[in-house]
């Protein structure tokens, strides 16, 4: 920044400001090593010259892999042409992407990519399968980590439809 005779680094993670590190007013990086591993940080740069401080607004990182997100099966329709599924899942942070899988002929799947921060999917399945097995992977340049598995199966009842989940750890 033009003015600036050194910039203040700062550096926030459990609630806590952790340090304050200073560079000459010509520096355009900073390497951070030995960040806890699966946590969020916080950092932002300050501008500084004899005139006082100017901070940007904070930013976070996340170092490790995303933590493993819930998968839940909650409605859907089926009939004799489609099954339409309904699945959401909690956002975790750190991921850059969901990977969408279902389990099909004995292998798992990846039907859908889903983007940061996306928290529900409807799936139209062009079958009569009446439901089928699925889970989620949480992904970032880290790695991946997987949620619970989801069987969602479709009960006629009459001529209505209801929708019966099942919840298993899946591990990969």
């Amino acid at each position: 920044m033009t003015g600036a005779d050194k910039y203040v680094v700062e550096y926030w993670a459990s609630n806590v400001l952790q340090t304050s590190y200073t560079v000459a007013g010509n520096a355009r990086s900073l390497p951070l090593n030995g960040l806890a591993a699966n946590m969020t940080h916080y950092f932002r740069v300050g501008a500084s010259n004899a005139m006082g401080t100017s901070f940007t607004d904070w930013t976070s990182t996340y170092t490790g892999t995303p933590p493993a997100p819930t998968l839940y099966g909650r409605k859907g329709y089926s009939d004799s042409v489609e099954t339409v599924v309904s699945l959401t899942c909690n956002d975790v942070p750190g991921e850059t992407q969901y990977e969408l899988y279902q389990y099909v002929t004995n292998q798992w799947l990846r039907i859908a990519i889903l983007p940061s921060n996306r928290t529900s999917q409807y799936l139209e399945l062009r079958t009569n399968s009446r439901g089928g097995w699925f889970a989620l992977k949480a992904v970032n340049s880290f790695g991946s980590s997987w949620t619970n598995m989801v069987s969602v199966t479709f009960l006629a009842l009459g001529s209505e439809k209801s929708l019966s989940a099942t919840k298993r750890l899946f591990c990969h």
